[in-house]
């Protein structure tokens, strides 16, 4: 497109009426397509042509991107935010914790921490995310386009990261976000939290003064051992539980249990353990 001299509202100017910053409204033109970013300049796409963009030349600034008058009233910005998800929102769609959510993205890739809050990735921009900042606190956060609602990668790392993803041979068994094999569900959420806590841990860890016995799970960094109980143990599982418990106890090796009422809040419950061992996240 050749480059026109006419006035028009420039990117900054559109921000400050709409009580925006400049960094978040350019962030929302390239969301919705109407701007991309090429060889460190904003360049006009098909879509900002269309809702009449254009280059202005300036002897002070040089050529920026300006807008008609009208774009000021254009539902796509006036309200921009209300048409993109947040974490919590994606957390209520899918039933999962939010604060779990956040790290799942940072797993995949699309999001990384960033002063106090999170900055979208090159990745995330791809799964339609967009910077933007907390208007109250200025921290930054990342907000999300609709269409992650029904993301194929999503879904299946949240399958994964639900329990939800197992396999029969002899007895089943469920697959967690690193690719370890655990018993059942809960064990694999237990996991699950642990990996994308960065928190260091080993499943069916060996106890040598007991032969063919294996602790749940080993963090070797709070010395701690945990122990899963669930529903579905056997009578001989229950016997040897019982019997690393007598273990630990007669060692005097830190160990937790874990039942079935505390995966419902497991960020909760663990994130308070870990503190209690010196662990903070």
């Amino acid at each position: 497109m050749a480059k026109d001299s006419s006035r028009g509202v420039s990117t900054s100017a559109l921000a400050r009426a709409l009580d925006k910053t400049s960094k978040q409204m350019f962030a929302e033109l390239a969301a919705l397509g109407w701007i991309r970013r090429e060889d460190d300049q904003w360049q006009l796409t098909k879509k900002g042509e269309f809702e009449k963009g254009r280059y202005h030349n300036s002897d002070k600034f040089g050529t920026y991107i300006v807008w008609p008058d009208s774009v000021l009233e254009h539902p796509a910005l006036v309200k921009f935010e209300a048409r993109l998800l947040s974490h919590n929102d994606l957390a209520d769609h899918f039933s999962y914790d939010a604060t779990m959510m956040l790290r799942l993205f940072a797993e995949l890739a699309w999001i990384k921490p960033h002063l106090h809050g999170w900055q979208v990735t090159a990745a995330g921009k791809l799964q339609g995310g967009s910077q933007h900042e907390d208007k109250d606190s200025g921290v930054p956060q990342v907000l999300w386009q609709k269409t992650l609602q029904t993301n194929s990668v999503l879904e299946q790392r949240l399958r994964v990261a639900l329990g939800g993803d197992t396999t029969t041979d002899d007895q089943e068994a469920v697959r967690t976000l690193d690719g370890r094999w655990v018993a059942d569900k809960g064990a694999a959420l237990i996991a699950n939290w642990l990996y994308l806590a960065n928190i260091r841990f080993t499943t069916h860890m060996s106890i040598p003064e007991l032969p063919d016995q294996y602790a749940d799970f080993f963090l070797p960094e709070a010395g701690l051992y945990l122990e899963y109980w669930s529903e579905s143990l056997t009578a001989h599982q229950l016997a040897q539980k019982m019997t690393r418990k007598n273990h630990y106890a007669a060692q005097q090796l830190n160990i937790a249990d874990l039942r079935n009422d505390d995966l419902s809040h497991l960020d909760k419950h663990l994130t308070k353990l870990l503190l209690q061992q010196g662990i903070a996240l």
